[in-house]
């Protein structure tokens, strides 16, 4: 099915026979990847691997054979592990048979078979009510789910299982890049741990791959503007003065450094009805005006940088006051009490004290989008739809573009600022966006194409981790 189709079938229909069916688990591609994780982290916790006498699975009761298949037994059996230490950031081992199955109710709640679903991976502590990674055994699938009201979500027939393999390959992905990594037991972190794991807000390298991504973006759009193209030997850095930043309180992270180290643009329009932010702009932002205000009054939110605008429209977007600081809004408190802010994409808030994507974004335009059916997240969930629902109902939305929706391989997070760059760049590159005189053409109402037949394709970013 593709993610286009009109859901009608109730969700144990849709499970029998999905598009992600794998006919068996790949055991030994899955042990090598689990016992590299758990080599790293030994390893980087400043252990010699020599020393390692890994744990094994040893459950060959009749109870175990009798409901799991056994390529599972077989890759439970030789996944090493260590009690002393999480298995990752997002997992902290291998669940034991006993508990295998602790959620089963909730399962067959959706879909009426037993122990059809392991619980195979325990996820950390970072949440309450936490699950882990979730393995389907009659599809040979996996999932994570953060947390138990995500079951039904993931069983709603809709969203997409992977490979386990696939989950294990994206982990080690994020340790290797540097977004994941293993500390030594003395070692004095700020970073939120379980040990030896620890998960860096970002690194040098996101940074300058997004810093790239908005230089090679300036140069297409350059490249295709009529006239003579500017001189190199006036480009300047920096969208925000460093005093603005001091003056606004913009603690030293991701957001501080790629405003003054990012290329200033020579043209208007950076994407469809979108300006780079300046400090004229940055100083008038309401959030701005929100966060000096409040300056930690709040101490139970804990928010250490506020919204950020970086690419702005002279719409408005116009928002009814809530009544409360726990009413759904694009903007958690207390930025969601402000009813009158600029469209355009922004860095969200950050926490230092919680998990943390400090280049994580979220897009608001000045109207909504999504009853259409057409415009999609990157689980290909509908704009604006309840995930437990046997049909979902599409609605207009204000923020979902671009984002993922369920993330198959880890916790929930926006569409960090380089994906979007890069998928600006291949808009320019590809000639969806026309380059004008100044810069790209086609106004903020260019972004109605993500909920219409034929283009709202090209408004949905791949899913990540």
């Amino acid at each position: 099915m593709s993610r286009s189709t009109v859901w009608t079938l109730l969700a144990d229909e849709l499970l029998r026979e999905p598009e992600w069916e794998q006919l068996k688990l790949d055991v030994d591609r899955c042990v090598d990847l689990h016992n590299e994780i758990v080599r790293l982290g030994w390893e980087g916790s400043g252990r010699d691997y020599q020393d390692f006498v890994p744990t094994h699975w040893k459950d060959d009761s009749e109870e175990a054979r009798k409901t799991l298949n056994p390529d599972l037994m077989s890759f439970l059996q030789r996944a090493d592990y260590s009690p002393e230490h999480s298995f990752h950031f997002w997992a902290s081992g291998l669940f034991n048979l006993e508990n295998m199955f602790f959620w089963d109710s909730l399962f067959q709640h959706k879909i009426e078979e037993e122990k059809r679903f392991v619980n195979l991976y325990h996820a950390t502590s970072i949440w309450s009510h936490q699950v882990g990674i979730v393995y389907d055994q009659v599809t040979n699938a996996a999932i994570m789910c953060t947390y138990i009201d995500d079951i039904g979500w993931i069983t709603n027939g809709r969203i997409g299982w992977y490979p386990l393999e696939s989950i294990l390959e994206a982990w080690l992905d994020m340790i290797k890049s540097g977004k994941v990594k293993a500390i030594r037991e003395n070692e004095d972190s700020e970073l939120m741990t379980f040990p030896p794991w620890a998960l860096v807000p970002y690194t040098e390298q996101d940074l300058q791959e997004t810093l790239d991504a908005f230089d090679n973006l300036i140069e297409a759009i350059q490249d295709r503007m009529p006239g003579a193209l500017p001189d190199q030997s006036t480009v300047q850095h920096g969208l925000v003065d460093e005093h603005d930043l001091d003056e606004a309180n913009i603690l030293d992270g991701f957001a501080r450094k790629f405003l003054l180290r990012a290329r200033r643009p020579h043209f208007e329009y950076i994407a469809p009805g979108l300006k780079t932010i300046n400090s004229e702009k940055f100083a008038r932002s309401e959030f701005m005006q929100v966060f000096r205000k409040h300056d930690y009054v709040y101490h139970d939110e804990d928010i250490d940088v506020p919204p950020i605008p970086v690419f702005i429209s002279d719409v408005d977007c116009k928002d009814p006051v809530p009544q409360t600081k726990f009413h759904d809004r694009n903007f958690q408190y207390p930025y969601n009490l402000v009813e009158r802010y600029s469209a355009g994409l922004y860095l969200e808030a950050v926490s230092f004290s919680l998990s943390r994507w400090d280049d994580q974004t979220i897009f608001v335009l000045p109207y909504g989008i999504g009853s259409r059916r057409h415009a999609r997240k990157s689980d290909g969930s509908l704009y604006g739809e309840n995930p437990h629902d046997d049909t979902p109902i599409a609605k207009d939305t204000t923020a979902d573009l671009y984002q993922a929706g369920h993330r198959p391989f880890g916790d929930r997070h926006g569409p960090q600022l380089v994906q979007i760059l890069q998928h600006w760049l291949m808009m320019v590159e590809n000639g969806h966006w026309m380059v004008g005189a100044e810069g790209v053409e086609g106004g903020i109402d260019e972004w109605k194409k993500a909920d219409r037949r034929g283009t709202w394709e090209l408004y949905v970013l791949p899913q990540s981790v």
